[in-house]
């Protein structure tokens, strides 16, 4: 019982995370901006939501400077990438 409870916490811990990072994505679009910037926007977003954000970003384009490290969400964005190396 205790390892089961720890693992509901868990889960519930997760998901509260992904609805924070959803809400805060949400409000960050929903204010018209020059740039907007992003630090990994996609930890803790769960797999529909980050399609949805693929799809919106693909086809509104919006000025971003975005700090991601899933090459695929990139790809599948449109995001034009600019690599820093060190």
């Amino acid at each position: 019982p205790a390892i089961r409870q720890s693992i509901i916490l868990c889960f519930l811990c997760y998901s509260c995370k992904c609805q924070k990072k959803k809400i805060l994505i949400a409000g960050s679009l929903a204010k018209p901006a020059n740039l907007y910037i992003w630090d990994e926007p996609l930890n803790f977003v769960d797999i529909i939501s980050r399609i949805q954000l693929e799809r919106l970003l693909g086809e509104n384009a919006p000025t971003m400077l975005l700090a991601e490290h899933d090459r695929y969400f990139c790809q599948n964005a449109g995001i034009e990438r600019l690599y820093i190396k060190r």
